[in-house]
């Protein structure tokens, strides 16, 4: 269901162009307070509205058809700043390594030695008026490990940890702006097959950012049935990555308002000792296929995210999910206003679509 892949491995390109696939890059920079910022850079984001629902009729498209950039920011664990934009493909480009262009927002990977930084200049307009614009940077240790046995196609990698990120971002039309320096997270998925044929009816990924190290797990429960399988791995302060074969326990069962089963806590043991563990709050994504928490347990912080792949892109709930995307190759929802740029100024953006411009100058 899922391979490590090494650090220094390009992706092979013939992903992006076969149908049904997928790669994305995911950078993380949070501190010990919960305030932070994800970005998403992506070919065959299994999650834009349209992509799944197409493979599974038999009329997938190419990853590099649907190209998208996603970037979240949290204020002291609360959701900031919302933003999912998907390119035309004319306007996007991938050197197949380290350099990609996504309309006038470039990202660039450098390695220097054993290290390496990652940086992104961000530009993206907002349907509200704005510009998202800004810089995140990451920089430390290439992760070195063996490759993982297997036959899955989905190659996970880690690709810069532990490490430090910055990030500095502002749209000018709300006054927004969020700077926020800490802990530092990047790694990669990529695979040719689609994310049902990969056979994972459940995911669940979790990291944790310690003093000297960082800890990831993954619990994949398998489509035929049984526990899942789960993996854990550690990055010393030096890149060296250990894997383990552990063991998941959850409290506390539930299912969320949109359908997603969650649970409360959880707990990953390798040989009856403690790898990580925390306690799930209020999911600061909580979606009817994809949850996402932001997690603290002793001596560490992160995130954790739940993902059920047969959920993704059904039809009914497809109108929610176009809401919160804007596109450059469709007619976009007239409430994406509520849901992108600053929380702050969801609601005075949309009133822009409704609301005479007197009435509009009256508002605070």
């Amino acid at each position: 269901m899922i391979r490590l892949d090494h650090a220094h491995n390009p992706i092979d390109r013939r992903v992006v162009a076969t149908p049904g696939g997928f790669a994305w890059w995911y950078g993380e920079v949070l501190d010990e307070d919960q305030t932070g910022v994800v970005v998403i850079w992506s070919f065959g984001l299994p999650f834009l509205p349209g992509y799944m629902s197409k493979v599974r009729k038999g009329h997938a498209e190419t990853p590099c058809e649907r190209a998208a950039v996603n970037i979240v920011a949290y204020n002291r664990g609360v959701p900031d700043f919302y933003l999912l934009h998907e390119f035309r493909p004319g306007d996007v480009s991938w050197d197949g390594r380290g350099s990609w262009r996504f309309g006038n927002t470039h990202f660039e990977s450098v390695d220097e030695g054993k290290s390496r930084r990652i940086d992104a200049t961000i530009d993206i307009p907002l349907t509200g008026g704005g510009r998202l614009e800004g810089r995140i940077r990451f920089g430390g240790p290439v992760p070195i490990g063996t490759q993982g046995r297997g036959s899955s196609t989905h190659l996970w990698t880690p690709l810069i940890a532990p490490c430090f990120g910055t990030a500095m971002l502002r749209e000018d039309a709300s006054n927004y702006q969020m700077k926020v320096s800490g802990r530092g997270y990047v790694d990669r998925n990529a695979s040719p097959q689609d994310l049902e044929t990969l056979g994972i009816k459940r995911w669940f990924w979790a990291h944790a950012l310690g003093r000297d190290t960082d800890r990831i797990a993954y619990a994949l429960w398998p489509e035929s049935g049984g526990p899942p399988a789960c993996y854990g791995f550690e990055i010393s302060q030096d890149g060296v990555v250990t894997t383990s074969q552990l063991e998941l326990a959850t409290r506390g069962e539930h299912k969320r308002p949109y359908g997603m089963q969650s649970f409360r806590a959880y707990e990953f043991k390798q040989h009856g000792l403690t790898f990580m563990k925390a306690s799930l709050s209020d999911p600061v994504d909580d979606g009817p296929f994809y949850l996402r928490y932001l997690t603290r347990s002793e001596g560490y912080y992160g995130s954790a995210e739940l993902i059920e792949p047969k959920r993704i892109d059904r039809g009914r709930h497809r109108a929610l999910v176009r809401m919160r995307v804007q596109s450059d190759i469709r007619r976009n929802s007239v409430w994406l206003p509520l849901f992108q740029g600053a929380r702050e100024s969801h609601l005075r953006q949309l009133s822009r679509r409704f609301l005479p411009g007197r009435i509009n100058r009256l508002l605070p």
